[in-house]
């Protein structure tokens, strides 16, 4: 199960003490729908960093898992 978020939503979330500044988004929804997915970055201030993808990016895709160091 994942969860959906709207862009709005996901720039509060970047701003909480929580994630520290640690979502990127990787290309636009048409319908302002993402799903996070964890990266292999990492910083040492912020830790784990995350990418939003549009809802329903085949993850699975090679290409898409290397562009993006998808874990």
């Amino acid at each position: 199960m994942s969860y959906t978020f709207n862009k709005n939503t996901i720039n509060k979330m970047n701003f909480n003490s929580t994630w520290k500044q640690s979502i990127t988004f990787g290309s636009q929804s048409k319908n302002n729908e993402y799903e996070l997915h964890a990266t292999g970055d990492y910083n040492l201030n912020n830790g784990r960093q995350y990418i939003a993808l549009p809802k329903g990016t085949d993850v699975t895709n090679r290409a898409i898992r290397k562009k993006y160091n998808l874990m």
